[in-house]
């Protein structure tokens, strides 16, 4: 089935709900003359071609889920116009080129708290000192979510300076599986309100910076697949709302810190090839009584007995030391 013409015709129409209908085909452009819409769903279709330029017309649109198609091209500069629009998601399609300056200049999209862009073919550097690519911050102000995972992002993370670094309300950065190159700037400690931070399977190189043991909400910090040096710092134990801490396949090195013990809520450890790694595994991780995953597999780490005769770290659910 096909998403017919006529659907302009519903100009009452606040809200469609269309997914996993094995829908083809494109969006019609006369989808632009739903005057009072507010929620489209056609996630989990099959949906091709470019989005129509027309849907820039919804001016009472406040939150678009086009996740799981075949989307093509770039978005549509039009859709900067979108100015209730909350709620934007058009992962997993095979979206492609620079998301378009319309999008965040100006104060282009102020009402976005969620975008979700990951799995796609998007492109180009995350920064630029002339142009200033991609420094969303100055206009996404109630963005708490941004998951840019899994496309074809260049270069290295905005510097300080970057606007990116001053959305007071952001929770979620996920800038996972890119290419991203350089370590990781000093910015990003202006995360005051950051719970979920992923770079991972990056490309970034230096060190763990210890201003990241100063975002006290940060409960998720997955670094793994990049090519980071150095120790860990005591600092982490800092972090007393960390549930999940993965810098597997590093090069990071030294003996890991005590203070690793005193993540009482931690859930997930992963230490896995980082063959830097070594000395003994400390027993204060035998504290860890709601640990599920804990993985020091393919290291240089010798085990201390008395960590597996914690009760509650021997029934880990995922228990990884070879």
């Amino acid at each position: 089935s096909v998403i017919p013409n006529a659907i302009g015709n519903l100009s009452k129409l606040e809200s469609i709900d269309l997914g996993s209908n094995e829908l083809i085909g494109s969006i019609p452009s006369e989808i632009g003359a739903l005057d009072s819409i507010r929620e489209i769903n056609c996630q989990n279709n099959r949906l091709t071609y470019e989005l129509p330029s027309e849907i820039g017309r919804l001016a009472t649109l406040e939150a678009l889920n086009l996740q799981n198609n075949d989307l093509l091209g770039p978005l549509p500069s039009e859709m900067g116009l979108l100015t209730t629009l909350r709620d934007l998601d058009m992962s997993e399609n095979h979206l492609f080129f620079k998301i378009p300056v319309e999008l965040y200049r100006n104060g282009a999209l102020a009402s976005l708290e969620s975008l979700d862009l990951s799995n796609n073919l998007l492109s180009g550097m995350l920064y630029d000192e002339v142009k200033r690519v991609y420094d969303f911050g100055a206009s996404w102000q109630k963005l708490t979510s941004l998951q840019l995972q899994g496309n074809y992002f260049q270069q290295e993370l905005p510097p300080t300076s970057a606007d990116l670094y001053s959305m007071p309300s952001l929770e979620v950065l996920d800038l996972s599986s890119n290419y991203i190159t350089g370590s990781i700037p000093e910015g990003m400690m202006k995360l005051s309100t950051i719970t979920m931070l992923n770079l991972s399977n990056n490309q970034l190189s230096g060190t763990v910076p210890e201003f990241l043991m100063e975002l006290d909400r940060l409960n998720l910090l997955d670094l793994s697949e990049n090519k980071l040096k150095g120790t860990l710092s005591s600092k982490i134990g800092k972090l007393s709302a960390f549930y999940v801490l993965d810098l597997s396949n590093s090069a990071m090195s030294g003996s890991l810190p005590v203070e690793l013990g005193s993540l009482s809520l931690l859930t997930t450890l992963h230490f896995s090839r980082s063959p830097r790694i070594e000395g003994k595994i400390p027993t204060e991780i035998g504290r860890l009584t709601q640990l599920e995953s804990l993985d020091f597999s393919s290291n240089e780490m010798f085990l201390k007995p008395i960590c597996l005769m914690s009760e509650t770290v021997a029934s880990s659910p995922c228990l990884c030391l070879k």
